[in-house]
């Protein structure tokens, strides 16, 4: 058992180590298409609100706007995260360049 646990615990120091500094773009990333899907899915439901015979999913007005809302915040933020990423990376390199 305690050997497994080693080999895990070595796996997953491994896949942190290479992604160090990259958490923060996967994160970014997430942020920028969950915004997106949440403005898709307000237009989507203010098409099914005014038109109701293209058989798409009906949302209340002030809901949809709100989502749509949501989404340009969830994407705001995403680019706020890919800042911040860009200056831990920048921070990094200057930690190896001062290193060598």
């Amino acid at each position: 058992m305690a050997i497994d646990k080693l080999l895990v615990k070595l796996g997953l120091a491994y896949v942190a180590k290479k992604l160090d500094g990259k958490k923060t773009l996967i994160g970014a990333a997430g942020k920028a298409l969950t915004g997106v899907a949440t403005i898709i899915t307000g237009i989507v439901g203010l098409a099914g609100n005014l038109w109701p015979e293209t058989g798409l999913p009906a949302m209340d007005q002030d809901a949809a706007l709100g989502m749509i809302g949501v989404g340009a915040f969830a994407i705001s933020s995403a680019f706020t995260s890919l800042g911040v990423a860009h200056k831990i990376e920048k921070a990094i390199a200057l930690e190896e360049a001062i290193a060598k």
